[in-house]
């Protein structure tokens, strides 16, 4: 089953919780996503097939699935994806708040988790749910220094301006457009996300002799470069 690294979920902010792993399924998280709970439900209902039945089973998680590692290329439909949107309404309104700027993003080129998931689907391993993808982030900083060279300047904001400009914007329609990708995935404030590890799958891959490729300023740059032409900037 192809499932999705959210399922994870999240916990209070605040609250010490360690990284979700390739054997847990429920660690007392909450899952505030309608998509990701049907992924949530979906593992749980192929687990207890397993179990009841003897079902043979390998649970697919995958991480932000992005354009081809070759040429950048992603989904006809990006206007859909969460993460693309998000970057669009950031370069729309031109701005981005600080602590965003100083994080990272997990980067998944599609075709190679693809690759990594037949792998994976064919080892006879006695693991039964698996962890795919890259196991380095990618700073957001990297991705909006890439975004001023193809013409897509940022401004960094602390993250108090930053929300003034947003309830600025969000006084007309016009404003409310541009915030699309921005207000349907804003996270809560009062809650974190739960880490994820991928120790066991990265391990089952170095095993068979495969290796992510390094997300390269090149493909970054045909990434962004599709994005624009599909009119998502």
């Amino acid at each position: 089953q192809i499932s999705t690294i959210s399922v994870a979920g999240a916990f209070p902010a605040g609250k010490s919780v360690p990284p979700f792993t390739e054997e847990d399924l429920f660690i007392g998280q909450e899952i505030h996503n309608a998509y990701v709970l049907s992924k949530y439900l979906a593992e749980y209902a192929v687990l207890r097939a397993a179990a009841n039945g003897g079902l043979v089973i390998k649970l697919l998680r995958v991480g932000n699935l992005q354009g081809r590692i070759r040429d950048g290329e992603f989904q006809m439909n990006m206007k859909t994806n969460a993460f693309t949107r998000q970057i669009a309404s950031y370069v729309k309104i031109g701005a981005v708040p600080d602590s965003l700027y100083r994080s990272s993003v997990n980067f998944s080129p599609v075709d190679e988790t693809a690759h990594m998931l037949v792998t994976l689907a064919s080892l006879e391993s006695g693991a039964r749910a698996f962890h795919v993808y890259p196991p380095e982030e990618v700073p957001y900083a990297r991705l909006f220094a890439t975004l001023q060279t193809l013409g897509f300047p940022v401004k960094v904001l602390n993250d108090g301006e930053f929300e003034e400009y947003v309830q600025t914007l969000k006084q007309t329609d016009a404003g409310k457009k541009l915030l699309e990708g921005i207000l349907t995935e804003r996270p809560n404030l009062h809650y974190r996300m739960v880490s994820v590890s991928d120790r066991i799958t990265q391990e089952l891959l170095k095993a068979s002799g495969e290796h992510w490729s390094p997300i390269s300023d090149e493909y970054l740059k045909q990434y962004f470069t599709a994005l624009s032409d599909m009119g998502m900037f």
